[in-house]
């Protein structure tokens, strides 16, 4: 993943308590915010167990947002989750917060977007190296792997010891054809980064590249129940699995997919591809059930 700091914030931490009741006090929010599971926090949320007065929440707003946009982007609610932290103020917007931002916009495909909100905190902070490989990766990704390299070419030995710089090293290479040298990135990402569902997606990316599909299956896999909201790598898995003839586990993972990509024009058609081979194959297995059995005819035998 290129922001190290949104792996740390995107993880839910297991066994957090449930909140009970709590009264209308700034005190009692202040405790809320200090919950590890954001997905928890929005629960609560949601449910109306929480309920704070407008100073409360004008007190606390930047965490209290960045926290609920944290649940919505695990759940795959990226646009509500960008709303939600385009209402805290420009001036008022933390560092972590300003990246959040610019993760949900490029989980959401609008690099332009990313680009933006990576180069405003660029400027705050011009020698944030982490800011660096955030802009390189959105510029990677976005198809403008030449810029992208120009910003991670300076940042040189750091780059072999950084598990999301060599992330985006290898997803540079990758989009310049240097596959080789993208595996050999990709995979030190990965020793680095063995849970990051974006390396696994990357080096899945370089697999299938090379027609290793069932490399890429596992890996595409792996991504996905690393991060179940990761609509790109989920595609990519539905696409290796009907490419590996392995239909109805295809059908499966693009019907949970379109759910986290509604309209998407490729999920839609590989559907309906898939369905009609399905719908062949047990049209064929009704009509040989119907067959008649063979019999064997067994000549009779002299036992005199």
């Amino acid at each position: 993943m290129f922001f190290r700091l949104i792996i740390l914030i995107l993880f839910i931490i297991p066994g957090v308590t449930a909140f009970g009741n709590v009264t209308n006090s700034s005190d009692n929010l202040s405790a809320l915010l200090v919950e590890k599971n954001k997905e928890l926090i929005l629960t609560a949320f949601e449910n109306g167990i929480q309920m704070f007065g407008e100073d409360d929440i004008r007190l606390h707003q930047d965490q209290l947002y960045k926290d609920l946009a944290t649940g919505l982007a695990h759940r795959g609610d990226y646009s509500a989750a960008a709303d939600l932290l385009l209402l805290i103020p420009d001036e008022e917007r933390s560092y972590d917060s300003t990246l959040l931002l610019a993760f949900v916009y490029t989980r959401m495909n609008k690099y332009d977007q990313a680009l933006k909100t990576v180069t405003a905190l660029r400027a705050k902070y011009p020698d944030d190296t982490d800011l660096d490989n955030a802009a390189a990766y959105i510029l990677s990704i976005s198809g403008d792997p030449h810029n992208a390299r120009r910003i991670m070419e300076k940042l040189g030995s750091q780059i072999d010891k950084n598990g999301p710089f060599l992330d985006t090293w290898g997803t540079i290479l990758a989009a310049e054809g240097e596959i080789t040298k993208a595996e050999k990135a990709l995979k030190s990402a990965y020793l680095l980064l063995p849970h990051d569902a974006e390396v696994l997606s990357h080096l899945a990316d370089v697999y299938a590249q090379q027609g290793r599909l069932a490399d890429a299956q596992d890996l595409y896999q792996r991504a996905v129940r690393s991060d179940p909201a990761y609509g790109d790598a989920a595609k990519k898995y539905a696409l290796v699995l009907k490419d590996l003839g392995r239909y109805p586990e295809a059908v499966h993972v693009i019907r949970k997919t379109i759910r986290l990509m509604p309209g998407d024009p490729d999920l839609i058609a590989w559907e309906q591809e898939v369905d009609a081979i399905l719908l062949a194959w047990y049209k064929t297995q009704e009509e040989e059930a119907k067959k008649p059995l063979l019999t064997k005819r067994v000549a009779r035998g002299n036992h005199s």
